[in-house]
């Protein structure tokens, strides 16, 4: 949003390996979360801001120009299935996507509501590595945003597997993570002592971004690159923002 793309631009031009060319300025006031989290870990969320969803003219000149494409939903209104159905069809490389924001309805003034995304499969068909938390996960397989039971999401994976999926991860907050292979693999991750928490906002945005970098840029192994981005996220708990974050992960 114009409101706040120079603020955003100087942050992002302060890290290495940023290509600003990315940054698309739209004539609207950016979008705002406001966020209050509760003691059994959930939270309301409720989103202002007029961020309209993007057309295929924005993504096209990076088909060519990139080996992974990492999708994190945080609005959950980034694009229409039609443009992200496109994008996965041309794009030559592969596509990691966080469901996270395509779960939640929208209603302008009043904290977003679970849901199940509709056509929800026809997002998720195709991308190579899958991510989505507990209550993302209920809502895929029960329709409900509740935690699965272990035979209930190893059930999920294999669906998930069967729309194309190599990789299945499940992000499950202070318990780490699990990882779901479409060769049968599977592993968990509890969390380091990394220090005590002081604020869990942005830690599933840290944690893909840090598996994604560890598999493609690193050559990890799917189960190496989840330990390490249990520990990244786990660091970013540890402290509110992202001031500093990028250097001590380095």
């Amino acid at each position: 949003g114009k409101d706040a793309v120079d603020r955003v631009s100087r942050e992002l031009a302060q890290l290495p390996g940023i290509d600003l060319d990315g940054v698309v300025t739209v004539e609207c006031v950016n979008n705002k979360v406001h966020l209050e989290y509760h003691p059994d870990g959930t939270r309301d969320e409720t989103l202002t801001g007029g961020v309209p969803p993007l057309g295929w003219e924005v993504f096209e000149p990076w088909l060519e120009r990139l080996d992974a494409w990492l999708w994190n939903f945080i609005s959950g209104m980034e694009t229409d299935l039609e443009t992200f159905r496109r994008l996965k069809a041309e794009f030559g490389g592969s596509v990691y996507m966080d469901v996270h924001s395509l779960c939640l309805e929208h209603v302008p003034g009043r904290p977003r509501r679970h849901r199940r995304p509709e056509r929800w499969k026809e997002w998720v068909e195709g991308v190579r590595w899958l991510q989505m938390n507990e209550a993302e996960a209920g809502l895929l397989e029960l329709g409900e945003p509740r935690p699965l039971q272990l035979e209930e999401e190893a059930r999920l994976a294999g669906r998930l597997h069967g729309l194309g999926a190599e990789v299945v991860l499940f992000t499950l907050g202070s318990q780490g993570a699990r990882l779901y292979g479409a060769d049968g693999s599977t592993a968990a991750q509890p969390v380091p002592d990394a220090g005590p928490a002081v604020d869990p906002t942005g830690c599933g945005d840290v944690f893909g971004a840090s598996w994604l970098v560890l598999h493609t840029a690193h050559d990890r192994s799917p189960v190496e690159a989840l330990a390490g981005a249990v520990e990244a996220a786990s660091v970013a708990a540890t402290r509110r923002g992202t001031r500093g974050l990028a250097g001590f992960l380095r």
